[in-house]
């Protein structure tokens, strides 16, 4: 970002970096998200912040510990977007409006073709929603 800033920046939740970094608190989770955050408001960016799918207390890689911890890191997100104002586009939330999500969730985390495919489209409207001038405009690089 110091060499050239992005117009917007969607920051993402891994999955994965959520479920094996057990040592990270959701305080130290939401402080590192805070940097990001004023990393790119430095250089005049529009952050989005992308909340991750839940994870199913089933399957071979889910599980009641990784579900708990996640939501707990989720909870954390989201409080910190509503203090710094940033626009949120939430798949847990909205994954889990579906009937029957869990099933939608093979192993128990990562979604099914299905399901990212719907994920990519909540993505794309909460991207419309935010920020229709960039994304209409032409790039000029």
């Amino acid at each position: 970002m110091a060499v050239r800033a992005p117009q917007a920046v969607v920051l993402s939740l891994g999955l994965n970096d959520a479920c094996l970094e057990t040592r990270l608190t959701s305080r130290r989770f939401a402080a590192r998200m805070d940097r990001l955050i004023e990393c790119a408001r430095a250089v005049d960016s529009s952050v989005l912040v992308e909340v991750p799918n839940p994870v199913s207390r089933h399957g071979a890689l889910g599980g009641v510990q990784k579900a708990w911890r996640l939501r707990k890191l989720v909870r954390a997100l989201l409080a910190l977007c509503r203090v710094r104002e940033v626009p949120v586009c939430d798949q847990d939330a909205g994954v889990r409006r579906l009937p029957n999500w869990q099933h939608h969730l093979p192993d128990g985390v990562h979604p099914s073709a299905w399901l990212y495919r719907r994920k990519g489209e909540h993505l794309a409207q909460a991207l419309m929603t935010h920020w229709p001038h960039k994304l209409s405009a032409k790039n000029d690089s």
